[in-house]
C-alpha cells in the first residue's frame, strides 16, 4: 500500500492506493479526508485545556507556599508580643496557652479514634499518654519561677513521650493519620517554644535577675527580628524561589527554636 496526498475541493485528502496482484483485479484507490483547520482547532483546545490545568495546578502550589509563609509570620508575629511581656504577663499568658493547648487535644482525640493503621496497643498508649497531659495542663497557677521550672519540666516530658510514640506513625499509618500526626508535633513544638520564652520572662522579672539574662533575651529579640525581616521580602514571587524562600524561612524558624533550647 502507498499514499499520495492529492488536493479535492480546497482539502488536502490522503488516498490509500492499493496495488493487486491478484489475476483479474482491477486497481483501485480509498480516499479519506484530511481537514488541516479543523485538525489544527482540535489539537490547540488540547493544548489550551492542558496549559488550564497547568495553570491551576501551579496556583494552589503557589498559594499553599504563600500560606506555609503566612503560617510562620504569625508564629513568629505571636512570639514578638510575648516576649515583651512582663513576669506577671507571662505567667498569665502561660495559663492561656495551656487552656488553648486542652482545647487543642480534645480535637486531637476525636481524630484519633477516626486513624488508621494503627494497632490497638498503640491507640490505647496515644489516649492514655493524651489524658495524661491534659491534667497536666490543669495543674494550677504557676505563680513563682520554681512552679513555673516545675510544670514546665513536667509538660516537656510528657510532650516528648506522646512525640515519640507519634513519630512511628509517620511512613506507616494512612495520610490523614500521618497529617494528624504531623499537625500535633507542630503545635507541641510551637508550645514548647512560647514556655520557653515565657519562662526567660520569668527569670527576668525575678527580683535577682542577672545581665546574662538581659543579653540572652537581648539576643533572641535580636534573631527575631532578622527572622521577621525576611518574612516581610515581598518581592518573592513564582512556585521554585517561593519553594526555596519557605525552605530557608523553616530552617530560620527552626534554628530560631533550637537557640531558645539551649538557654535552658
Amino acid at each position: 500500500m502507498t499514499f499520495h496526498i492529492i488536493r479535492l475541493g480546497g482539502k488536502f485528502s490522503i488516498v490509500e492506493y492499493y496495488h493487486y496482484t491478484t489475476w483479474g483485479e482491477k486497481s483501485g484507490f480509498r480516499p479519506f479526508f484530511y481537514d488541516p483547520y479543523h485538525t489544527f482547532k482540535r489539537q490547540l483546545e488540547l493544548y489550551l485545556k492542558k496549559q488550564i490545568i497547568i495553570n491551576h495546578t501551579m496556583t494552589a502550589l503557589v498559594d499553599n507556599l504563600k500560606n506555609s509563609a503566612n503560617k510562620v509570620r504569625a508564629k513568629v508575629e505571636e512570639l514578638e508580643l510575648q516576649m515583651h511581656l512582663g513576669k506577671k504577663e507571662s505567667i498569665d499568658e502561660f495559663e492561656n496557652q495551656k487552656k488553648n493547648m486542652k482545647d487543642y487535644l480534645h480535637g486531637a482525640e476525636d481524630n484519633l479514634k477516626n486513624a488508621k493503621d494503627i494497632s490497638a496497643d498503640k491507640m490505647s498508649s496515644l489516649k492514655t499518654k493524651l489524658e495524661e497531659l491534659k491534667v497536666q495542663l490543669a495543674l494550677g497557677k504557676a505563680e513563682t519561677a520554681e512552679k513555673f521550672d516545675e510544670q514546665k519540666s513536667k509538660l516537656q516530658h510528657k510532650l516528648n513521650d506522646i512525640e515519640s510514640d507519634i513519630v512511628d506513625l509517620k511512613g506507616k499509618a494512612d495520610d490523614k493519620t500521618v497529617e494528624w500526626a504531623s499537625g500535633l508535633s507542630e503545635t507541641f513544638d510551637d508550645f514548647k517554644t512560647k514556655m520557653d520564652v515565657f519562662r526567660l520572662n520569668v527569670a527576668l522579672g525575678s527580683a535577682d535577675a542577672k545581665d546574662e539574662w538581659k543579653e540572652k533575651k537581648e539576643d533572641m529579640k535580636q534573631k527575631l527580628q532578622a527572622l521577621k525581616s525576611k518574612l516581610n521580602d515581598t518581592t518573592i514571587e513564582g512556585g521554585e524561589k517561593l519553594n526555596d524562600f519557605n525552605a530557608e524561612i523553616a530552617e530560620s524558624f527552626s534554628h530560631f527554636k533550637s537557640a531558645f533550647k539551649k538557654i535552658f
